[in-house]
């Protein structure tokens, strides 16, 4: 079995036809995951199995991180890891 990881919602459907244009079966053959679970995707025939980010934390954190590169021009840059729910 394959398991194909895609970005969003649309990225998921369009893996999911294209793989059923090509008689794979969607969960039988291949699996698919995605990063968005937004509330449309509950209603999908076929159900996709998602990881939920929090986008207002991430939101919080990118203008955080601008916030204090404008204040201090010779700020290292960083990275930040948040875990999905």
């Amino acid at each position: 079995m394959r398991t194909l990881v895609v970005l969003n919602d649309y990225l998921a459907l369009g893996t999911i036809l294209a793989l059923n244009e090509h008689d794979k079966r969607v969960p039988d053959e291949a699996s698919v995951i995605e990063f968005d679970d937004s509330p449309k995707s509950a209603y999908f025939i076929t159900p996709l199995t998602t990881v939920r980010q929090d986008y207002k934390a991430l939101g919080q954190q990118c203008i955080q991180y601008f916030i204090e590169s404008i204040n201090n021009p010779g700020m290292a840059s960083c990275q930040w890891v948040l875990v999905p729910t």
